[in-house]
C-alpha cells in the first residue's frame, strides 16, 4: 500500500474547520493486557457464560451491570493480589482485562470467586459467579509505541484498551453515573442535570417509545502536530428510541391507537402488534421472582380460548390463572403473547411454546427500538434533518462530560491518558470549480455555489442524432384529471404542445430529432399494474417493429410498480427508456410558454433533453480543471468505479457489483452495468470487472490508456493490500506502462466536519461545508495517503463528507491535482447542474448497482440474471451508453 509521505496540496482559499474529533495523548508507560471469563452457576448447578455479550438490549444491560458489579466485588475482596490502585485496572466487562501493573498470575490462571451472600448483593440470580483470569498474548502494550499501525493485519490491542477506558466511568457508575452502556461504544446517559440539555431535547414518541441522546465513540489514528501519529476519540451524538418500561397492555393499547384494551381482539391489529412486539423482552409482573422472556409472536388465541393442560385438566389460559395464582383478568379476549422455550421441556402450556395475557407483563427496561413504525421513522426523519451537523458536534461534547471522557475521569487519570478539552479544529482549503466547455457557445465557469447555467446558443460537444425513431407514450388512470392535463380534447392536446416543447429544445441544444413516430396515452383502469404490463410489453413489441431507439414515457402519479418493467423491456428490446412523471412534463410546458418562474424551468427541460441525448449515446459538455494545478486529465486516461453492496433479499449472502468506465471516446462519457456474485469470490468478479474495463477502452478508442485511476467504494481496512493485489497484478499483465492509482471512497466513516471561520478569524456566511472544500492535515490516517472532500451542495449541514484514501499509487500525485481531479469528477455525470457527493465513476457505478437491485427483486428477472458473468446490458445495444443516466 501507498505509504504516508506527509504531502499536503496548498491550492484553495483557507478555513477553519470544526471536528468531532477528540485529541489523545498517551504516557509512556506499558500496560498489560489479560483474557477473562466470567461464569455465573445456579443454584441447580447449570451455568452461564456472562462474559459474552448477548443480542437483546435489556438482557445485555443487565448482563453489563451483573459482571460490572461482581468485578468490583472482586477487586475489594481480593486487593492483594490486584495490588494496584482501582483505577489502575480497566476492564470492558466482556473478556478484556487492562492492568497497569503487572499481576502475579502462573500459566494456568488465576480464578477467582464469590459466592453465597457475597453474591447476594451484586448477583441476585445467580449462587456462585467465578472469573478466570489468563495473560493475553502479547501480553504488553507500549502506550505510546504505534509500530503496529504498519502492520496490514491491524491486529492491535490498543485500540480495544482506550475504547474500554473511555467506556469505564459508564460502565461502573462512577461517582453515580446513571449511564447505560449498550456496549464500550454506544452509551447513552439518563441525567442531563447540569449538562446544558433542555427538557424538550428528550422527547417522547408514540407507542410507548421516547427518544434519548446517545453517544457513540471509536478510536482513530491520526497524524499529530508534530506530524507523528496520535490516538484519538470520534464521539458522535445519535437519536436513540427506546421502549418504555410499561404494561405490555398499555403498549398494545398505544400500538393500535386506542384507549381501551378490551378493543384489542385478535380479528383487529394482531399484525401491527407482531410487527412491534415481535422480540420485546418483557417480566412478569404476578409472581416474586420475575420471569423474563422474549416475545416470539402474538397469538390470535386469547385467555378465553387458548387451553393448556393444568392437573390433568384441560383449562382456558383465564381458568388457569384463576385457579393457580387467584387472578381475575380485566382483559380476557386480548391476543396472547407467546415465548418459545428453547430447551423444549415439558410446560403445562405446550411443548415448547408459554402463553401470556398482556395485562401481566412489564416490558424490560432499557430497550432499543428494532422495527421503527411510520411515524417513528417519520419523526426521527424530521428531527434528523433539523439538526445541522454543528449542532450535532455540540451535543456530542455535552454528551462525553456525561459519560465521562474528560481528564477529570477516575480511570483516564489512573492509566496515564489524556484528553483534549475541545474537539479538534483542522485547517481546510476551498478549491477552485471548474469549467463547462460546450460544443458551441463557449466555456462556463462553475460559480461558486457549484452551480451553472448552459450559456444562450450552447450545444451539446456531441449531439445524439434520432430522426423520428423515437415514441411519447402517457400512461394515464382513466378518470383521473391527468387525462385533462396531458391529453384534453382541446385543439392542440397538451401531449402534443409537450412533444412540440421537448423537440424545440433538442433541437436548441444540437439534437437531430423530428416528429415521433409514436406518441399515444396508454389507460390503466384501477391500477392494475397486469394490465399495464401487457399493454406495455404491446407498446414495445410495436415500437422495436417501428425501428424505435428511445421511448419517453410520461406516466400518473396514480400509477405506481411500472418503472422496473420498463426497464426489463428497455433492455429485452434494445430502446432506450426515460421515464418522467406528470409533474415534471407540465414544467417542460410552463417553460416552453414562458410562463412566470421559466427560468427555474428551463433547467427542467434541460435535465431532460440532457439525459436523452447521454441515453441516445450523445455527449453533453467537457470539464477543464482549474486552478494551480492545471488540467489533470489526459486523453487516454482510464477512469474506473467500482461498488459493492449486499443483494437484498438473498438468502446466500450474494453481492451486487455496479461498475462504470469511460471506455468511450470522450473523456467524460461514461457506461457501466452490474452483475451478481458470490461473497466468496468478489475479487475474481473485480478482477474481471477491471479487466473488461480496460479491453473495452482499447477497443472503443483503439488505443492503450496512459494512466489507470480506480474508485472502489467501502473496503474493510483489513481487505485494503488483497484489494490493491488483485487490481495491480491484474494491470500489471494488461498494461505493464501505465501507472495505477487505486483510491478507496469511504461515506461511513464517523469524522464529522463543519465550517467555522476564515482563517483570517472571520465568521463564514454559513457553517456548513463550502463544496469543494477538502481536509489533507490534522486528522488523517498518519501511515496512509488519505483526504476528505466535500464535492456535493449538501441540504441543512446534514450530509457527511466522503473520506478518500489512496491504498496504491504508481505515480507520485502532486496532491494538489489528484484532489482537483477528484473534485471536477463529481461534476462528470453529464445530467445535472450541480456536483454530486462522490466522483462520476463511483456515483454512475452506484446507480447502476441500485437499478440492479429494483431488477432483481422481479422474480422473472431473478433467475435469469443469476448467470449473467460480463453484466446484464453486455452483448446489447444499451452496452456502451449510459442507459441509467
Amino acid at each position: 500500500m501507498t505509504e504516508h509521505t506527509n504531502r499536503r496540496g496548498v491550492c484553495g482559499d483557507l478555513v477553519q474547520v470544526n471536528t468531532n474529533v477528540i485529541a489523545v495523548r498517551m504516557p509512556n508507560t506499558t500496560v498489560y493486557h489479560y483474557d477473562v471469563r466470567v461464569i455465573g452457576q445456579y443454584e441447580d448447578g447449570t451455568t452461564r457464560t456472562l462474559s459474552c455479550p448477548v443480542p437483546n438490549d435489556a438482557e445485555n444491560v443487565d448482563r453489563i451491570s451483573l459482571v460490572a458489579a461482581a468485578f468490583d466485588r472482586m477487586a475489594r475482596e481480593n486487593a492483594f493480589f490486584f495490588d494496584q490502585p482501582r483505577n489502575f485496572l480497566s476492564y470492558d466487562c466482556e473478556g478484556s482485562l487492562y492492568a497497569v501493573k503487572r499481576l502475579q498470575i502462573d500459566q494456568s490462571g488465576k480464578i477467582l470467586e464469590i459466592q453465597d451472600h457475597q453474591v447476594k448483593e451484586c448477583c441476585e440470580h445467580y449462587a456462585t459467579v467465578r472469573m478466570t483470569i489468563q495473560e493475553a498474548q502479547p501480553l504488553e502494550m507500549r502506550l505510546n509505541n504505534f509500530d503496529f499501525l504498519n502492520d496490514e493485519a491491524h491486529d492491535n490491542k490498543i485500540t480495544s484498551f482506550l475504547q474500554s477506558l473511555a467506556a469505564q466511568h459508564a460502565l461502573f457508575q462512577m461517582e453515580g453515573a446513571n449511564v447505560v452502556p449498550f456496549s464500550t461504544s454506544h452509551l447513552v446517559p439518563l441525567e442531563y442535570a447540569g449538562k446544558g440539555f433542555k427538557e424538550e431535547r428528550v422527547p417522547d414518541l408514540c407507542e410507548g417509545t421516547r427518544m434519548l441522546h446517545g453517544l457513540s465513540s471509536s478510536v482513530k489514528y491520526m497524524e499529530g502536530p508534530d506530524l507523528h501519529p496520535q490516538a484519538s476519540f470520534v464521539v458522535n451524538w445519535e437519536p436513540v428510541l427506546t421502549h418504555y418500561s410499561i404494561n405490555v397492555a398499555l403498549k398494545a393499547t398505544l400500538i393500535c391507537e386506542v384507549i381501551d384494551p378490551a378493543s384489542i381482539v385478535p380479528s383487529r391489529g394482531t399484525a401491527r402488534l407482531i410487527k412491534q412486539l415481535k422480540g420485546l423482552r418483557v417480566f412478569t409482573t404476578y409472581t416474586t421472582l420475575k420471569h423474563q422472556f422474549e416475545i416470539d409472536r402474538v397469538s390470535t388465541s386469547t385467555s378465553n380460548t387458548q387451553k393448556l393442560l393444568y392437573k390433568e385438566c384441560m383449562i382456558t389460559v383465564a381458568e388457569y390463572y384463576h385457579l393457580r395464582h387467584k387472578i381475575y383478568l380485566r382483559y380476557p379476549d386480548m391476543p396472547l403473547i407467546v415465548e418459545r422455550r428453547s430447551d423444549s421441556v415439558e410446560s403445562e402450556a405446550a411443548p415448547d411454546l408459554r402463553y401470556y395475557p398482556m395485562e401481566l407483563c412489564c416490558v424490560c427496561p432499557m430497550q432499543r427500538v428494532t422495527r421503527e413504525s411510520p411515524h417513528q421513522k417519520q419523526y426521527l426523519d424530521m428531527y434528523i434533518k433539523s439538526m445541522p451537523l454543528l449542532e450535532r458536534i455540540r451535543l456530542a461534547q455535552k454528551l462525553r462530560t456525561c459519560v465521562g471522557i474528560t481528564n477529570d475521569s477516575f480511570f483516564l487519570q489512573g492509566a496515564g491518558v489524556t484528553v483534549g478539552e475541545r474537539m479538534l479544529k483542522v485547517e481546510g482549503r476551498v478549491l477552485d470549480t471548474p469549467r463547462i466547455g460546450f460544443g458551441t457557445g463557449g466555456v462556463v465557469q462553475v460559480a461558486p455555489d457549484c452551480s451553472w447555467k448552459a450559456p444562450r446558443g450552447a450545444r451539446f460537444v456531441r449531439p445524439a442524432s434520432i430522426g423520428d425513431f423515437w415514441g411519447v407514450i402517457a400512461l394515464l388512470t382513466d378518470g383521473k384529471t391527468e387525462n385533462n392535463r396531458l391529453g384534453g380534447r382541446e385543439d392542440r392536446p397538451k401531449l402534443r404542445e409537450f412533444v412540440e416543447a421537448f423537440q424545440t429544445a433538442s433541437k436548441r441544444l444540437g439534437i437531430k430529432i423530428c416528429d415521433p413516430s409514436l406518441a399515444r396515452p396508454i389507460f390503466s383502469t384501477d391500477q392494475n399494474n397486469d394490465e399495464l404490463k401487457a399493454k406495455l410489453k404491446a407498446c414495445f413489441l410495436e415500437s422495436a417493429q417501428l425501428g424505435l431507439k428511445f421511448l419517453l414515457f410520461i406516466t400518473s402519479d396514480d400509477i405506481h410498480g411500472v418503472h422496473d418493467w420498463i426497464k426489463v423491456f428497455e433492455r429485452d428490446h434494445d430502446i432506450a427508456t426515460q421515464d418522467i412523471t406528470i409533474d415534471t412534463a407540465m414544467e417542460a410546458l410552463c417553460a416552453h410558454r414562458n410562463k412566470p418562474r421559466s427560468s427555474l424551468r428551463r433547467q427542467t427541460i434541460l435535465a431532460l433533453v440532457s439525459k436523452a441525448n447521454i441515453k441516445l449515446g450523445g455527449l453533453n459538455f467537457n470539464l477543464v480543471c482549474t486552478g494551480e494545478a492545471g488540467p489533470a486529465v489526459v486523453e487516454r486516461f482510464l477512469l474506473i468505479g467500482i461498488h459493492v453492496e449486499r443483494l437484498a433479499g438473498d438468502d446466500n449472502g450474494r453481492l451486487l457489483v455496479g461498475f462504470s468506465a469511460n471506455w468511450n471516446p470522450g473523456r467524460f462519457e461514461f457506461a457501466g452495468d452490474f452483475v451478481v456474485s458470490e461473497a466468496a469470490g468478489i475479487l475474481n468478479v473485480i478482477r474481471a470487472i477491471i479487466k473488461k474495463c480496460f479491453k473495452k477502452f482499447c477497443r472503443r478508442r483503439e488505443v492503450e490508456p496512459l494512466e489507470i485511476l480506480i474508485y472502489r467504494s467501502y473496503v474493510p481496512e483489513t481487505e485494503y493490500s488483497e484489494n490493491v493485489k488483485c487490481a495491480r497484478n491484474l494491470l500489471r499483465e494488461l498494461a505493464p506502462e501505465a501507472p495505477v492509482t487505486y483510491i478507496v471512497v469511504d461515506r461511513h466513516h464517523p469524522v464529522r466536519l463543519v465550517c467555522t471561520a476564515s482563517r483570517e478569524g472571520q465568521s463564514v456566511d454559513s457553517p456548513h461545508l463550502h463544496p469543494g472544500t477538502v481536509i489533507d492535515t490534522g486528522i488523517k490516517y498518519p501511515k496512509l495517503e488519505e483526504f476528505y472532500l466535500k464535492s456535493h451542495c449538501g441540504a441543512l449541514g446534514t450530509s457527511h463528507v466522503p473520506k478518500y484514501v489512496v491504498l496504491h499509487s504508481d505515480k507520485v500525485w502532486p496532491y494538489d491535482e489528484l484532489e482537483n481531479l477528484t473534485f471536477t469528477l463529481a461534476y462528470a455525470t453529464q445530467t445535472t447542474t450541480s456536483p454530486t457527493s462522490v466522483p462520476a465513476p463511483l456515483f454512475i457505478a452506484e446507480s447502476y448497482a441500485d437499478r440492479g437491485q429494483r431488477l432483481l427483486q422481479l422474480s422473472k428477472t431473478k433467475g435469469a440474471m443469476d448467470e449473467f458473468e460480463l453484466g446484464y446490458y453486455s452483448g446489447t445495444l444499451l452496452e456502451n451508453v449510459h442507459i441509467n443516466a
